[in-house]
């Protein structure tokens, strides 16, 4: 899981909390907010993460912008869900594609750490292309959410404080 291969905005006001980017949590998973498969994706993680590890923000939001620019990277080019782990210190690093989601399941409640330990036996370069296989064709196959005619639910009270911002009106989940 410590692999590092290689390789929307239509909520409701008042969603995130604003941070700086010292106040960077350990794990931050930033996601595509108009992708149908991300969404279910961090739907699933905060269903799962009882010790509430992990914070979420869009890709195209300001703070990944930010995070990943750090890293060389275009938050808007990004294909895959992003995983900063130790962000804002001189050990912050960021998963990407498979290794992403293999230490997101290692952090939420069992059984997903198994199944994370099962993903990461297969060879980084197999799943990383199973992973961008789905990933080309999320939209197609899971659609988006936030755009015109979509209905999805907005995450609650507790589930709000999770969602991370450097800009206080942008929206995070949709």
């Amino acid at each position: 899981a410590e692999d590092e291969h290689a390789a929307g905005k239509y909520s409701a006001p008042g969603t995130e909390v604003s941070v700086g980017m010292a106040e960077l949590p350990k794990y931050l998973l930033l996601y595509d907010g108009i992708c149908g498969l991300c969404h279910r994706f961090v739907r699933f993680a905060l269903r799962w993460d009882r010790k509430k590890l992990l914070m979420f923000a869009p890709l195209q939001g300001a703070l990944a912008r930010e995070c990943m620019a750090r890293h060389g990277r275009d938050a808007a080019a990004m294909e895959s869900v992003v995983l900063l782990v130790d962000g804002g210190t001189a050990q912050e690093r960021v998963l990407l594609h498979s290794a992403a989601v293999v230490e997101v399941l290692q952090r939420l409640a069992m059984p997903m750490p198994l199944l994370g330990k099962l993903l990461a036996m297969l060879p980084g370069r197999l799943s990383d292309w199973g992973y961008g296989l789905v990933a080309r064709n999320r939209y197609r196959i899971f659609g988006t959410v936030g755009m015109e005619g979509d209905a999805c639910a907005l995450p609650s009270q507790e589930e709000r404080a999770r969602f991370l911002s450097t800009e206080s009106n942008e929206s995070l989940l949709h």
